[in-house]
């Protein structure tokens, strides 16, 4: 890359391109008319992070006070470490402030350079610019100094315009007017910005499943089990036939719904991939886990709560969007929880519940708050899937086409277990049953009894839960479950 010069050229100039975003492509999407609106409009606020050279501390003062419309707009949250409390670790809270942090500005000056931990702020920033910490970096130039070594290969706009410093300026109001804009603009671009988070990600494609000592993700092992609906102003289900539903967006066209099976028998998942699939396609979506919700939860606090955990921008704009599925998860008998499924039902159009039967059957089948909704059940692998999931379960494991015939050999010692009702036919048990052959048991030993079943299970758990293989360290943890289990 070219050195840098202090003027930028023309097309860098251009209003779309903002303060702390790569000058080469910005950051996030462009608002639609329908979503442009100024910050002052909406509860959303960032937080800023200030890095400086207590040298400098006057031109930090100067830009709280040019920033203080957004402050008292409550669209801006400013933190410098001149709020850490006395007695508390300076290092662990600029560091936890950073994490937290949505802008960073630095402000660069010949003393910020010479500064050992200023230097460090910055390369942490620059560190995890890539990675799940999402904080944009604004430099601020206050003083004349080696700003464009410092930046080096990072394509990033500067303020003010053209990297003037601050003490160039005849009237610094000018220049603290520059950094406002910027700063308001690149405000109301993180508002537009609705991408999940990476934790909330990470969260959706969690299994337990490990297949060659590395986890695997719910993409990698998910198959859609078949959904049968129940007659209408009935207690009779349909059989599985070609109307059953077997994919998502089959089951998103029926609006409101709910869906009920058996114990681990994959509705979590289920939520989990109809989330996915949607934030895949750019559709609005949140998943609120219904045992999480108190008696005197307020719904829209929830639900912006819970938003704000599980994506960046606004709710408020969220909110505005058409086709909004919200995915309930975890009904259970508390009245909390059935009053907020009512209060979500008469606020969105598509809203997902997911319930274990023996809950909605003792509950609420015949519940009139749930009458819009279409009820489904969850029903056990058919042979085919089995088949399906058994193959992922061994393309993880190689590269690849999988034989048939292994697939064959694997499916036979899985139905050993199966068809002998020791477990249903659930992806769950299934694939418990595959780590449990491939780990901890010979090809010639059969599970025979429920007992020996889920000793294997609970064996299995330990060692992928880093227990050593040692007898008298698994038996450690044996006797400690059998005297726990005594005791409950």
């Amino acid at each position: 890359m070219p050195p840098r010069t202090p003027i930028l050229p023309a097309f860098l100039k251009d209003p779309i391109v903002i303060a702390g975003q790569s000058l080469a492509t910005g950051c996030g999407r462009k608002p639609t008319s329908t979503e442009t609106s100024s910050v002052t409009t909406s509860s959303f606020s960032v937080r800023l992070f200030y890095s400086y050279s207590h040298k400098d501390a006057q031109y930090r003062d100067a830009m709280e006070t040019a920033l203080a419309l957004l402050k008292s707009e409550g669209v801006l949250k400013q933190w410098s470490d001149n709020k850490i409390l006395p007695g508390h670790s300076i290092s662990t809270a600029i560091e936890q402030a950073m994490q937290q942090a949505d802008i960073g500005i630095f402000l660069l000056s010949n003393h910020f350079l010479a500064s050992k931990e200023c230097m460090k702020e910055w390369q942490r920033a620059q560190a995890s610019a890539t990675g799940r910490n999402r904080m944009i970096r604004v430099p601020v130039i206050v003083g004349d100094c080696a700003w464009i070594d410092l930046l080096a290969d990072d394509d990033i706009k500067v303020l003010p315009e053209d990297g003037t410093p601050i003490k160039a300026f005849s009237d610094p109001d000018v220049a603290w007017r520059q950094v406002y804009e910027g700063i308001k603009s690149l405000i109301d671009t993180l508002r537009m910005d609705l991408t999940p988070r990476a934790d909330f990600l990470t969260q959706l494609q969690s299994t337990d499943v490990v297949v060659s000592q590395q986890p695997s993700t719910l993409d990698d092992l998910f198959v859609f089990l078949p959904l049968s609906r129940y007659n209408q102003g009935k207690n009779e289900i349909h059989e599985l036939d070609e109307k059953s539903i077997r994919d998502a967006d089959s089951l998103l066209q029926l609006g409101h719904v709910l869906v009920h099976g058996d114990d681990l028998s994959g509705k979590t998942a289920l939520a989990r991939h109809i989330v996915l699939s949607l934030i895949n396609e750019g559709q609005p979506a949140l998943l609120v886990d219904l045992q999480e919700v108190k008696k005197s939860s307020n719904v829209n606090n929830v639900l912006a709560t819970t938003y704000g955990n599980q994506f960046y921008g606004d709710y408020g704009v969220w909110r505005s969007q058409e086709s909004r599925t919200i995915v309930l998860d975890n009904l259970s008998s508390k009245p909390a929880s059935i009053d907020f499924v009512a209060s979500v039902l008469t606020g969105f159009s598509n809203v997902i519940v997911l319930a274990s039967t023996d809950t909605y059957v003792s509950y609420y089948r015949d519940d009139v708050r749930l009458a819009k909704c279409s009820v489904l059940r969850l029903h056990p692998l058919t042979r085919v899937l089995q088949e399906e999931l058994i193959r992922k379960r061994l393309s993880l494991m190689g590269s690849g086409t999988v034989d048939d015939g292994a697939v064959d050999q694997v499916e036979k010692r899985v139905n050993a277990v199966i068809n002998t009702r020791i477990l249903p036919r659930y992806p769950f048990y299934v694939l418990s049953i595959l780590q449990t052959l491939e780990a901890f048991m010979p090809r010639d030993m059969a599970v025979t009894s429920h007992g020996h079943c889920y000793y294997i299970f609970i064996l299995a758990k330990l060692i992928n839960a880093r227990i050593s293989k040692a007898d008298e360290d698994i038996n450690v943890c044996l006797n400690f479950s059998e005297h726990s289990a005594y005791t409950t």
